[in-house]
């Protein structure tokens, strides 16, 4: 009871703190998009559902359930949470004096340490059969992979500005690593021949499931959820990678157009985070502030359109 009361408190807590910060932004017309809010809301759905459901109580008694869970938990529940926030919903976190340290965290290729390093730790015997022993641990075994697969997602597509050198290729060698690890993984419990959790093998044994085949099951929805989900990323990293090329074009053309001074990278960065709407915006205002007779670069260098190189746009 306990441990279902904590893993249904999460993204009802989850649900309660976004809302208040979607109602505090309406006003000021900074509140994410409708289809983000439903993307945040499916998320939570997403959790409740996995750790609360069904599955939760398959999940006590099948390698094979265990391993769908964790895999909706990161992969899935990550995916839409990361898909329903913004900069502005993430300020009063990322804000805050002690919670502002977390951002580093969503740096690349601390990111893919974060989720390769739990992902391998977790699944250690020793580990594994505690937290199907301990309810306490359960949770926590659960609440660290929500969190790594937040960690994972927000480095990839979160609104936060990444680093100019995590462009495509980088980003291909980021989608690759993890989710190949994925596979790889699932094909040790594909291939292993014997029971890698006694725990486990005595519960499915008595279920009547032959528990290498059970685990064989898990293991190959692992390997094929990480193959999956590596050529899916893959497309989709080369399809965004072709609308930020053009998308950065156009901004740096449009400001030479104008006569407006802006620091190229300045332009990669806002395109890499999303906001290249934003700096369009803002680079269409500026051109047409200026006065009659006078060059738009004048204007291009007041604040708020022009920035040092290692800020954000």
């Amino acid at each position: 009871m306990l441990q279902l009361i904590g893993e249904l408190g999460i993204p009802l807590l989850l649900g309660v703190a976004y809302v208040w910060q979607v109602r505090r932004l309406e006003p000021k017309g900074r509140a994410p998009s409708v289809k983000r809010q439903l993307c945040f809301a499916a998320g939570l759905l997403t959790i409740a559902a996995t750790t609360a459901g069904p599955l939760g109580s398959l999940s006590e008694e099948r390698v094979s359930a265990h391993m769908v869970q964790h895999l909706l938990l990161m992969d899935l529940a990550g995916f839409l949470l990361v898909m329903g926030v913004t900069g502005p919903v993430l300020q009063p976190i990322l804000g805050a004096p002690v919670l502002r340290h977390l951002r580093p965290l969503f740096h690349p290729a601390v990111a893919l340490a974060i989720f390769i390093g739990a992902f391998a730790i977790w699944h250690i015997p020793a580990l594994y059969q505690a937290a199907a022993q301990n309810n306490a641990v359960h949770a926590v075994e659960h609440g660290l992979f929500l969190s790594t697969g937040v960690i994972k997602w927000m480095a990839l597509i979160g609104p936060l500005p990444a680093p100019l050198w995590f462009a495509t290729g980088i980003q291909i060698v980021y989608v690759a690593a993890e989710h190949m690890f994925v596979a790889v993984v699932g094909n040790v419990f594909m291939w292993a021949g014997t029971p890698i959790y006694p725990l486990y093998a005595e519960r499915t044994a008595a279920l009547g499931i032959d528990p290498v085949t059970d685990q064989s099951i898990g293991g190959g929805f692992m390997a094929v959820w990480g193959m999956l989900l590596t050529l899916g990323l893959l497309a989709w990293v080369l399809l965004r990678w072709s609308k930020h090329d053009t998308e950065r074009q156009e901004l740096v053309e449009f400001a030479h157009q104008h006569g407006l001074v802006i620091d190229e990278d300045r332009i990669k960065r806002a395109v890499l985070a999303g906001h290249g709407e934003t700096l369009r915006r803002r680079l269409r205002e500026q051109a047409e502030s200026a006065a009659p007779g006078e060059p738009a670069a004048t204007s291009a260098s007041s604040p708020g359109l022009v920035r040092p190189s290692g800020q954000s746009a």
